[in-house]
């Protein structure tokens, strides 16, 4: 996305646009049964590639090749589920998701920018809105065993959550005005959250390269009034209106569970680790984690072998294990 992956490109013109969207529609519809243009506001002018939702499975790079060469592609660029490629000197952005998250893609990816401007009020709210839905990004130090939770998927319940009428995003938008306008609808909407002091260096560098964020905020400056919602710098204030605003998600249920889950990890971690290994073996580096991973596998299910075992059984049984191989 962002029509810069493929060189050599061009712009096309809204008419342009619209003839190149149907042909290439009518090609992909060969190989993928369900494509999904997303959808833009009505006076956009022009345009620097088309952006296209498509439900996994994906085809195998070398069956997705011979489609490339059968239509006339001088170049493709692959990127995890994204891939981008050239038509009549036109950049094509297909991006792929499970059959379950195509909608939730749908929306987020709508109408340019406008949910990556609405995702720092989410942000704000401590959870994480994107292409999979509304989540809350449970952080460590480390970043070892961080998990994201899925509240919703549903754009309604999203909306509504974030302060937004989604009847109106059903409508679609004239003009990036009307974009822009609705942004700022919300009741929790505050233009200090847009800042370049208030975002981290990721996201800084991403928006500075993105010309509808830009505009935005020289939008803003036009504004004699705006809305200034104070968050709490708490924001765990807010859990408890989360959780009840996505019952059937069962937020503190998924918190408990994964509360357990870290619980379970650091009793089993402290029966069975490397530095255990390392001191009952005298074995380092590539050795180490393969005679690990031999014996994590000798047992069907490890983790519940641990659990049935304490600490002075399992180092008996290991040392008997490596018993059985040469030096």
């Amino acid at each position: 996305m962002g029509g810069n992956a493929i060189e050599n490109t061009r712009r096309l013109q809204a008419n342009e646009y619209r003839a190149l969207e149907v042909n290439i529609v009518e090609k992909l519809g060969t190989i993928y049964p369900e494509l999904h243009p997303l959808p833009y506001y009505r006076q956009k002018p022009d345009f620097g590639d088309l952006d296209i939702v498509v439900p996994k499975p994906k085809l195998e790079r070398k069956e997705f090749e011979a489609f490339l060469k059968d239509i006339g592609s001088r170049q493709a660029v692959y990127n995890s589920d994204n891939i981008s490629f050239e038509y009549q000197d036109f950049q094509i952005d297909l991006i792929f998701v499970e059959p379950e998250q195509v909608q939730s893609a749908i929306f987020y990816y709508a109408f340019n920018d406008l949910n990556n401007l609405v995702g720092r009020i989410a942000h704000k709210l401590g959870l994480k809105f994107g292409w999979d839905g509304l989540n809350y990004q449970i952080r460590t130090e480390s970043g070892h065993r961080a998990e994201s939770l899925l509240l919703s998927r549903d754009p309604a319940a999203i909306y509504q959550f974030l302060g937004y009428d989604y009847s109106r995003w059903q409508q679609g938008f004239d003009s990036l005005e009307e974009i822009f306008e609705f942004v700022i609808s919300s009741e929790f909407f505050n233009p200090e959250i847009y800042d370049d002091e208030n975002l981290n260096h990721i996201n800084r560098t991403r928006n500075r390269k993105r010309k509808t964020y830009s505009s935005f905020l020289e939008w803003l400056k036009t504004r004699e009034q705006l809305p200034a919602y104070q968050f709490e710098k708490d924001k765990s204030i807010y859990l408890i209106r989360t959780h009840n605003a996505f019952e059937s998600a069962d937020f503190f249920g998924q918190l408990k569970a994964y509360a357990q889950r870290i619980q379970d990890y650091e009793k089993r971690y402290a029966k069975f680790n490397g530095k255990l290994v390392q001191l009952w073996t005298g074995l380092e580096g590539k050795a180490l984690g393969q005679i690990m991973q031999s014996y994590k596998s000798s047992q069907d299910d490890f983790d519940n072998w641990l659990d049935k075992h304490d600490k002075d059984q399992i180092e008996v049984d290991f040392k008997e294990f490596i018993g059985n191989f040469p030096n």
